[in-house]
C-alpha cells in the first residue's frame, strides 16, 4: 500500500503560474530564433487559445509560480500504448503534500493545466514550469537540463512529469558540429539529452514521468513524434524503479491513430484534439492528466484523486 495522498495537511497549497492571456506568437518569430542559432525552426511556435468549459479564471491560492527555469542566450516501430517495466522502488515518505514539477512543450502546458485543475490542491503542491516553443533540440533557445537544475533545487519534487518532443523535429549542435534530425548521430545525441534530465531528477531524489507525445495528424510529425518517444522510452528503461514511461495514445489514440475523438469513460464522444492536430482540448488534457495520476498510483503509491 502507497502512501495516500489525499489524508495530508491541506495548508499547503500549489504555487500558481502566471498565464498569459493569448499567445501572440508568428511563425516568423520562430524562424529568427532558429536561423540566429543556426539550427531548424520550431515546428509549433502557437497553440489555439480555448476556454475550459464553465471554468473561471484560476486565481492565486498561494505564493511562488510555476516555471523558474531560465532561457539561456549562448548555444547551445509505432509507439506502444504500454509502461516500460514494473518500477521496484516504494513511495518516498513525506509528512506534506506530494512535490509535483511538471516540464514540457506546448503539449506539456495543456498537460499542466489539466492537472492543475483536476487534481486535489490538499494533497498535491504542482509546479508548473512547462513553456511553448520548447525542446530538447535546441538548447540556445532553451536549456531544459538548466531550467529543471533550479527547479530541483526550489521545488524539491518527489516527482518530475515530463512531456517534451513536439518542437524536436530539428538540427542539433553538438559541440562544433550540426548534427540533422533522424541520423543517428542525432538520435544518439538526443538520448543523451534525455538521460540528462532523468538523471539529474533521479540525482536530486525524484522519480520520473516520461509522457510520451500523442499521435499527430500530419504523418511525417507523427513519424518523428513516433521515433522521438522510442528514443524517451528506451532512455527511460534504464532507470528501472526511479523513472516510468507512459504512452499518451493510451488515452488520446486508443487504436494507434489520430483522432480529433475518442469515447470517455461512459461512452461519451470527447473532442480531445485541436483543429490544428497537435494539441490537446481539455477533455484531451483531462484524460492525460488522470492517466498520470494512475500512474503515479500504479508505480510508486502516490495516490492523486480527482477534485
Amino acid at each position: 500500500m502507497g502512501t495516500d495522498w489525499t489524508q495530508v495537511e491541506p495548508d499547503i497549497v500549489r504555487p500558481r503560474r502566471h498565464r498569459m492571456g493569448v499567445r501572440v506568437v508568428v511563425a516568423l518569430l520562430a524562424l529568427a530564433l532558429a536561423a540566429a542559432s543556426v539550427l531548424g525552426t520550431q515546428l509549433f511556435t502557437a497553440r489555439p487559445v480555448r476556454a475550459r468549459a464553465g471554468t473561471p479564471p484560476r486565481s492565486s491560492r498561494g505564493a511562488g509560480g510555476g516555471g523558474t527555469g531560465r532561457p539561456v542566450t549562448t548555444p547551445a516501430t509505432t509507439t506502444t500504448t504500454a509502461t516500460t517495466t514494473a518500477a521496484t522502488a516504494t513511495a518516498p515518505t513525506v509528512t506534506g503534500p506530494l512535490r509535483v514539477v511538471e516540464i514540457g512543450d506546448s503539449l506539456g502546458e495543456d498537460l499542466g493545466e489539466a492537472m492543475e485543475s483536476t487534481w486535489p490542491s490538499a494533497s498535491v503542491r504542482l509546479t508548473m514550469a512547462a513553456r511553448g516553443d520548447t525542446g530538447l533540440s535546441n538548447s540556445a533557445y532553451y536549456d531544459w537540463p538548466d531550467a529543471l537544475a533550479d527547479l530541483l533545487t526550489t521545488a524539491r519534487p518527489q516527482v518530475v512529469v515530463v512531456l517534451l518532443g513536439a518542437n524536436d523535429l530539428q538540427s542539433m549542435v553538438s559541440g562544433s558540429t550540426i548534427l540533422y534530425d533522424g541520423t543517428p548521430a542525432w538520435n544518439a545525441q538526443y538520448a543523451a539529452r534525455v538521460t540528462d534530465i532523468v538523471s539529474e531528477s533521479v540525482r536530486a531524489g525524484a522519480h520520473v514521468l516520461w509522457v510520451g507525445e500523442p499521435a499527430m495528424q500530419t504523418a511525417f510529425i507523427n513519424a518523428g513524434m513516433t521515433r522521438i518517444d522510442g528514443i524517451a522510452q528506451r532512455v527511460v528503461a534504464r532507470f528501472p524503479g526511479k523513472a516510468a514511461y507512459l504512452s499518451s495514445n493510451s488515452v488520446l489514440a486508443p487504436d494507434g491513430t489520430f483522432s480529433f475523438d475518442v469515447k470517455g469513460p461512459t461512452g461519451e464522444e470527447l473532442q480531445v484534439r485541436t483543429p490544428d492536430g497537435v494539441h490537446l482540448m481539455p477533455a484531451g488534457a483531462d484524460l492525460l492528466a488522470d492517466a498520470v495520476a494512475k500512474a503515479l498510483a500504479s508505480r510508486w503509491g502516490m495516490h492523486v484523486s480527482k477534485q
